[in-house]
C-alpha cells in the first residue's frame, strides 16, 4: 500500500461517513447561500412593492392636493365665491395625509426624505406667504388680493413648489429604477445559486456513485469472478480483492475457506481411495462368504445327514442289542444332527436376504400372505388356528421375502400359542409418513416388554428348547427382511393379551386390497 493512499486504511463505514459529512456540508452551504439570496430578493421586492411604489402614489396624491388648493384659491380670488374654498379645504386635508404617508414610507431613505422635506417646505411657504393672506384679503373685501403683484408672488411660490415636486418625482423614479435593477439582479443571483446548488448535489451524487462502485461494486464483482473460477474447479487459484478493508477481509475469509476445501478434498480423496480399497476387500469377503455358504449348504450338511441317517439305522438294526441308555444317546446324536441342519439352513436364509439381486417391485401383500398361509397350512389345520388378514395394500418389495416374513411371524404366533384357540390377525394402516404400518396380532402367551429388543437378536431364545423348538433366528430374519425393504420392525408392548409385531413398508400409493377371509378351525372360509 502506498503511503499516500491513506484512505485505503479507512473502513467502509468511515468512508461512507466521510461522504455523508461532505455531502452534508455542501448541502448546508447550498441552503445557506440560497437562503441569503432569497432574503436579498425578498428585501428588494419589499423595498419596491411596500415603499417606492406607494411613495410614488403618495407623491402624485400630494401634488394633486396642492393643485386643488391652488385652483380653489385662484377661483375664490377671482370671483369671491366661497364655493371655491371647498377644493382648497379638501386639498389641505388630502395633502396632509399624503405628506404623512410620504414621510413614513421614505423615512429610511435620507435623500428622498430631504426631498420630501423641501417639497413640504415649499408647500408650506405657498400657503403661509400667499394662500392664507390672500384669502383673508378677499374675505375682507379688499381689492389688493387681485393685484398683479399678489398674483405674481403666488405664481412664483407655486412654481417653487412645482420645482421641488419635480425634483422629488425624479428622485423617486431614479430610486424605482435602481430597485428594479436590484430586483432583477437578485432574481438572477437566486436562479444562478439554485443552479449551482443543483450541480453541486449532482456532482456529490456522481462522486458517491463512482466511489461506491470503486469501493464496493467493482471489488465485489472481481471477488465473485474469482469465486466462480474456484467453484468451477480451479482450487489452486488464490482469492484476493481490493477495495475497502471489509471487502479485503471477506476475500481473505473466502480464500481461507478455499484452502480449507482444498485440504478437505485431499482428505476426501484419501478417504475415497481407502473406501475403494475397503470396498474391494468387502467384495472379496462377500465372494468368500458366498463360497462358505455354498460349502455350508452342501459340504457341511452332508456329514450331518449321514450322522442322522446312520444313527437311525443303528437304532433300527441294533436297537434290540442296546439298552435304553444307548438308544437315548443315539437319539441325542440324531436330534443334534437335525438341529444343526436346521440351524445351518436358517443362517443361510438370513445371509441370503438382499443378495438375490432382484429389484423391488409392486407386491400385493394379500398374495404374500396367501403364500405364507399355504406354507403353514398343515400347522394351521393341526392347531385349528384362525388366521386372516384385513385390507392389505400393495407395496414396493420382494414377493418371496415378504411371504417369508409373514410365514415366520404367523409361525411364531402358532408356535407360542396359549391354551385358547389360536387366532392370528394381520392388518394395515397408512401412517402419516406415507409408509404402511403392518401389524400381526395373536392371542398367544405374549412377550415380556423387557425382551422387546432381545427378541430380534440372532440365536436369542426366551424359552428352553424342550418347551418350544427352534433356532432363535426367526425374528432376526424378519428384521433383516424389513430393513432390506427400508422399514423397521418392533414389538408393540401395549398390546395385551398376546403379541403384536408391527413393521413398516414403503407405499406405492395404491388402495388396500379386499379383506382375506378368515379360516375356521378346519381351514374352510367363513362367511
Amino acid at each position: 500500500m502506498a503511503p499516500g493512499r491513506w484512505y485505503e486504511r479507512l473502513s467502509l463505514s468511515r468512508r461512507v461517513a466521510l461522504l455523508v459529512v461532505l455531502a452534508g456540508v455542501i448541502l448546508l452551504s447550498s441552503v445557506v447561500v440560497s437562503a441569503f439570496a432569497v432574503i436579498n430578493l425578498n428585501n428588494s421586492v419589499r423595498n419596491q412593492v411596500d415603499r417606492l411604489d406607494p411613495a410614488e402614489v403618495a407623491a402624485i396624491s400630494f401634488s394633486n392636493a396642492l393643485v386643488n388648493e391652488e385652483t380653489g384659491t385662484r377661483g375664490y380670488i377671482l370671483t369671491g365665491d366661497t364655493s371655491f374654498l371647498a377644493p382648497y379645504e379638501l386639498g389641505v386635508a388630502q395633502a396632509a395625509n399624503s405628506l404623512s404617508r410620504l414621510r413614513r414610507l421614505l423615512a429610511d431613505n435620507r435623500q428622498l426624505s430631504a426631498d420630501v422635506a423641501r417639497v413640504a417646505g415649499a408647500a408650506r411657504d405657498w400657503r403661509l406667504q400667499f394662500a392664507a393672506p390672500t384669502l383673508k384679503l378677499v374675505a375682507s373685501g379688499s381689492t389688493a388680493a387681485r393685484s398683479s403683484a399678489t398674483t405674481a408672488r403666488g405664481t412664483k411660490l407655486f412654481d417653487a413648489f412645482r420645482a421641488e415636486m419635480t425634483h422629488l418625482e425624479a428622485d423617486l423614479s431614479s430610486a424605482h429604477a435602481g430597485a428594479d435593477t436590484r430586483l432583477t439582479t437578485a432574481d438572477h443571483e437566486l436562479i444562478a445559486l439554485l443552479g449551482l446548488c443543483l450541480l453541486a448535489l449532482l456532482a456529490v451524487f456522481e462522486v458517491t456513485w463512482l466511489l461506491i462502485r470503486r469501493w464496493i461494486a467493482r471489488p465485489m464483482v472481481e471477488l465473485a469472478h474469482q469465486v466462480r473460477q474456484v467453484s468451477s474447479g480451479d482450487f489452486s487459484h488464490a482469492v484476493s480483492a481490493g477495495g475497502s478493508p471489509e471487502v479485503r477481509s471477506l476475500a481473505r475469509d473466502v480464500d481461507a475457506m478455499r484452502a480449507r476445501i482444498v485440504s478437505d478434498l485431499s482428505e476426501v480423496a484419501t478417504a475415497h481411495r481407502a473406501l475403494a480399497d475397503q470396498q474391494g476387500a468387502l467384495e472379496r469377503s462377500n465372494k468368500d462368504l458366498e463360497s462358505f455358504a455354498y460349502v455350508a449348504s452342501h459340504d457341511l450338511q452332508e456329514p450331518l445327514r449321514k450322522m442322522a441317517s446312520f444313527s437311525e439305522l443303528v437304532v433300527r438294526r441294533y436297537g434290540a442289542h442296546l439298552d435304553d441308555r444307548g438308544r437315548e444317546f443315539l437319539g441325542f446324536i440324531a436330534d443334534g444332527a437335525r438341529r444343526m441342519q436346521h440351524l445351518i439352513n436358517d443362517v443361510l436364509e438370513v445371509s441370503r436376504v438382499g443378495r438375490s439381486g432382484r429389484p423391488l417391485e409392486a407386491v400385493d401383500l394379500s398374495g404374500a400372505f396367501q403364500m405364507a398361509r399355504a406354507n403353514l397350512a398343515a400347522t394351521i389345520e393341526t392347531t385349528g388356528a384362525v388366521v386372516g388378514a384385513d385390507g392389505l395394500p400393495t407395496v414396493r418389495g420382494d414377493l418371496t421375502l415378504l411371504a417369508s416374513l409373514f410365514q415366520n411371524l404367523i409361525g411364531n404366533s402358532l408356535k407360542f400359542r396359549s391354551a385358547e384357540l389360536p387366532r392370528v390377525a394381520v392388518s394395515a394402516v397408512l401412517g402419516d409418513d406415507g409408509d404402511w404400518r403392518i401389524a400381526v396380532d395373536d392371542n398367544g402367551i405374549g412377550i415380556d416388554p423387557e425382551f422387546s429388543e432381545r427378541i430380534f437378536v440372532l440365536f436369542q431364545r426366551l424359552h428352553a428348547r424342550s418347551e418350544y423348538p427352534g433356532t432363535g433366528i426367526g425374528l432376526a430374519l424378519c428384521q433383516r427382511i424389513v430393513e432390506h425393504h427400508g422399514g423397521r420392525i418392533w414389538l408393540d408392548t401395549s398390546h395385551r393379551p398376546g403379541t403384536r409385531i408391527v413393521f413398516t413398508l414403503p407405499s406405492v400409493l395404491s388402495a388396500p386390497a379386499e379383506p382375506v377371509p378368515i379360516d375356521d378351525p378346519v381351514g374352510q372360509p367363513v362367511g
